[in-house]
């Protein structure tokens, strides 16, 4: 299959669409897509890849608030004291936001 000696079922093809996540017509391609000197499949890896960071780190900060929070249980009452003055906030400003909605 990899060098074309071997002809693909359809099965075959979408099953390497989902593992690309890619649409059969950029897979299948004649020509390559290419953006700013690097392949259409690059960037998409590459924007991916950059979520996956983002999300690992995400996780890394929540586990690492989680066990501080576990091991200083004092934090806690300052914790939500924050937390309430944010949605306290958030709820000023949406109604500021609506007031000025009102107004237009």
């Amino acid at each position: 299959m990899l060098n074309g000696t071997i002809q693909m079922n359809v099965s075959n093809m979408m099953g390497l669409c989902r593992c690309f996540h890619m649409d059969p017509e950029y897979l299948f391609s004649n020509t390559l897509e290419v953006v700013n000197g690097k392949p259409l499949a690059h960037w998409r890896w590459y924007e991916r890849n950059q979520e996956q960071q983002r999300y690992m780190e995400e996780s890394r900060s929540l586990s690492k608030i989680y066990d501080t929070l576990n091991n200083k249980r004092y934090l806690i009452g300052y914790v939500q004291a924050v937390i309430d003055y944010i949605e306290r906030a958030d709820d000023s400003i949406e109604a500021a936001q609506n007031l000025v909605k009102t107004l237009k």
